[in-house]
């Protein structure tokens, strides 16, 4: 009788088991083994996590001394475009949807790496990125251990929970037999590879190839189309700092001081005409000096809210960014076509 119920026990096991063999076997986040490439994985990662794990593989070769952080808006702003306004070894170190508390996070231990120079920073913020001065749980707000101080195996417990949630696993699954890329796949797979540059991880953008090949029906009948279509009106988002994230800024800034760090920090333009709370841009600029803080989310840019201008309703084109280092760095303003 006891038998049986061991065996029963076992029956009802072994597909948990046979997926935990598989996890491990596939490593789909990542984050078991080191590799040499990061780039071409066909499941969507924590960026955070591969941004920290590319930084430490390639931080001897690299000699990195400079970093573009924030949100995925960093993607437009390419570190070769960025070279020309540093002396420096860029990197980006970028999170999902990242607030000045995983920022504050990765500075910190930045700051803690042994000979690390921080000689330039690009910040790049949205108006909801000031709102949360503690780091962001969750596995696309995950980062190793070495950066967040918690154990390892909390860190490879999260993953491996993730990897078990239906909203995941099936079309992952689906994707391992078929091999076959499907719109029901978004979030979880990657459509084209690969992903981003080996050294800069400078995000590779392939809806500027799809824009080249089709132009102005990108946005009539393509991706685009619904921010061709959609109508905003101008508000004005939040206060969103007060004495938590106040506090938060200030520990970014010592370390910016302790380093001497050349920085900047821009609020990205906004397609849905979203204005930055003017009383969070002035404590911006009471921390870190007005002439270090550029909000595009206001007024003089709601002309930038063309959807010419942006690949979906929050990522604007490489060509917008490199106009923003034009500015900032005060030298002729580029066209954007």
């Amino acid at each position: 009788m006891q038998r049986k119920f061991y065996i029963k026990s076992l029956l009802i096991a072994l597909p948990f088991l046979l997926l935990v063999g598989y996890y491990v076997a596939a490593d789909p986040f990542m984050v078991l083994r080191s590799y040499t490439d990061y780039d071409h994985s066909r499941v969507y990662q924590s960026e955070g996590t591969i941004s920290w794990l590319k930084y430490k593989r390639f931080r001897a070769l690299r000699h990195y001394d400079s970093f573009v952080m924030g949100t995925s808006t960093t993607m437009s702003f390419q570190t070769t475009y960025w070279s020309k306004y540093i002396q420096g070894s860029p990197f980006r170190m970028f999170g999902n949807n990242e607030t000045i508390g995983d920022i504050a996070l990765k500075l910190e231990a930045l700051d803690r790496q042994e000979g690390q120079k921080i000689k330039n920073i690009l910040i790049v913020l949205e108006a909801n990125s000031l709102a949360k001065p503690q780091p962001q749980s969750g596995i696309m707000h995950a980062v190793p251990p070495e950066v967040s101080g918690q154990s390892e195996c909390v860190f490879q417990a999260m993953f491996l929970q993730s990897f078990f949630t239906p909203k995941f696993l099936f079309p992952y699954l689906q994707y391992q037999f078929t091999h076959q890329y499907t719109y029901k796949m978004k979030g979880v797979i990657e459509p084209t590879l690969p992903t981003r540059a080996t050294y800069t991880n400078d995000a590779v953008i392939d809806a500027d190839n799809q824009i080249k090949a089709t132009g102005e029906k990108y946005w009539t009948d393509g991706p685009g189309k619904p921010l061709k279509e959609h109508t905003y009106t101008v508000r004005t988002a939040p206060q969103y700092i007060y004495s938590q994230q106040r506090e938060c800024l200030q520990r970014i800034y010592e370390i910016c001081r302790r380093h001497q760090t050349k920085f900047k920090i821009i609020i990205s333009p906004r397609l849905d005409k979203v204005l930055t709370n003017p009383s969070d841009v002035k404590i911006l600029e009471e921390i870190f000096g007005k002439e270090h803080v550029f909000n595009f989310a206001s007024r003089p840019y709601l002309a930038w809210s063309d959807y010419h201008n942006f690949y979906d309703d929050t990522h604007f084109s490489i060509a917008l960014g490199c106009r923003i280092l034009d500015i900032i760095y005060d030298k002729k303003i580029t066209s954007i076509k």
